[in-house]
């Protein structure tokens, strides 16, 4: 089944909405699903961001998360006082849960299966020009990596996943702003 963008978005603010509710947070506006939390003269907000690219049917697609403290309710908008996404506040166990999910999402999809991937070498280093590939390699924050999903079922995982963080992301990023 095919999960563009707008089925993306359906799919997660289903997934949050009553424990974004209970958290205090409000919808963000536009069509992408996030949410708004003001606090005191500032707002605290996240928003899901899908790749560029879109879906790919042998290969499904990916997302990242973003968080921003600014002194606007607008995505991207007013003065930054703190921006980062999900992985910069994810503990070396947690991006080692996202990159066992992420191989596990690989392993699902058609061009895994069928080695459609187009790879090339560059000073020693496997690089895939085309397609993915499960890495052996643990997850670094600073190298921002993307959350993949091929089935509904992997949205909810990562929905879930998002939300048992929420709480400590956002005390972390309102300390720093």
């Amino acid at each position: 089944m095919k999960i563009n963008s707008k089925l993306f978005h359906k799919i997660v603010k289903h997934n949050i909405s009553g424990q974004l509710t209970n958290f205090g947070y409000i919808k963000t506006k536009g069509a992408m699903a996030g949410g708004c939390k003001p606090m005191n003269d500032k707002f605290f907000l996240f928003w899901f961001q899908c790749d560029k690219w879109g879906w790919e049917d042998n290969w499904g697609s990916s997302f990242t998360i973003e968080f921003q403290l600014s002194n606007s309710d607008e995505i991207a908008g007013g003065s930054l006082l703190q921006r980062g996404r999900l992985p910069t506040y994810l503990s070396d166990s947690e991006l080692e849960v996202m990159r066992h999910k992420n191989n596990e999402v690989i392993k699902t999809t058609i061009g895994f299966k069928q080695q459609l991937q187009v790879v090339t070498e560059a000073d020693g280093e496997r690089i895939v020009a085309l397609g993915k590939e499960p890495s052996d390699k643990p997850y670094n924050s600073n190298l921002d990596p993307w959350f993949h999903y091929y089935l509904e079922d992997d949205i909810h995982f990562w929905s879930t996943f998002f939300l048992e963080r929420l709480p400590g992301i956002e005390l972390a990023i309102i300390g720093a702003g």
